[in-house]
């Protein structure tokens, strides 16, 4: 979810802990959207082990933003050939538990007004609709579809996906070497695994595994292992820095899938932190209009 890609984060609590909760993550993070992945989604809803909880909670506190308007460029390269998606983002967050993050690509022209909206009102479960300008209906995410392609990119919609988030939860496993894209530096490792007796034809991957930097406790990659246990996909944060606001911001969010041998990468072409969208924004009649 890039350049902050926060996959917007909240909180609630659950338990005697804070479990981060997908808002929308860069998400990203992609949550949830690509929006929110800096902090994926599989880091959402799950009760995680104390520890892991807390390193999960530092590392969404220092990405914390509470509104944006940006224009995210996602990069797809695959067997020589190279495809674009330039993207608007809205986000808002209210308190620890409300927050609106809708998606909306502008080009190409082929797939122009294709929408992600993701919604958290307060004490309600997150809530998800894609909207396909060829049908000229939003529909609502549920799971079954966790295996397509978003857009074509290396990204899925389980990637993405609320409800594929609440199916893992986290425990820390080791530290070690962060690995691309900071090999001299030091992570904490946390491992992801299903929740007690979820169904695994529900589940995207068999497990999955996030890098936290000691020093600053940021999320610099995550791994996702596949069905049948081999190594899938790698997501990579690069280029972290701290912006005149004070939350740490990143240039790029790569994702790679070894089984479509492609990469995808996300960067921006303009960022507005702040700026509080209009609430209509946030409405499946806005996505149909």
């Amino acid at each position: 979810m890039v350049p902050h890609l926060h996959m917007a984060i909240g909180r609630k609590k659950t338990g005697r802990t804070h479990v981060i909760t997908a808002r929308s993550s860069f998400t990203a993070q992609i949550a949830i959207a690509i929006a929110m992945a800096l902090v994926p989604a599989s880091a959402a809803n799950a009760a995680h082990e104390p520890e892991a909880d807390r390193l999960i909670k530092k590392a969404a506190d220092a990405l914390e933003v509470k509104a944006e308007q940006s224009t995210y460029r996602m990069t797809i390269k695959r067997a020589g050939d190279e495809k674009t998606r330039v993207m608007d983002v809205w986000f808002e967050r209210k308190g620890d538990d409300e927050a609106r993050a809708l998606l909306k690509i502008k080009e190409p022209p082929n797939l122009r007004g294709t929408a992600l909206l993701t919604t958290q009102e307060k004490g309600e479960k997150a809530k998800q609709w894609l909207y396909l300008p060829a049908y000229k209906k939003a529909r609502r995410i549920r799971r079954g579809t966790e295996e397509e392609p978003f857009l074509g990119s290396d990204f899925s919609i389980g990637d993405l996906s609320v409800d594929q988030a609440e199916l893992y939860s986290f425990s820390k496993s080791s530290d070690g070497p962060c690995g691309d894209p900071a090999p001299g530096a030091e992570c904490h490792v946390l491992e992801g695994k299903p929740e007690p007796g979820v169904d695994p034809d529900e589940l995207t991957y068999s497990r999955k595994r996030m890098y936290l930097r000691k020093d600053t406790g940021l999320h610099l990659r995550s791994e996702f292992f596949g069905k049948d246990g081999k190594l899938r996909k790698v997501m990579t944060v690069h280029g972290l820095k701290r912006s005149p606001k004070g939350h740490w911001e990143a240039e790029k969010l790569r994702m790679e899938d070894f089984s479509r041998r492609s990469v995808t990468e996300i960067t921006f072409d303009k960022r507005e932190v702040g700026k509080v969208p209009p609430r209509h924004y946030f409405t499946v009649e806005n996505l149909e209009k």
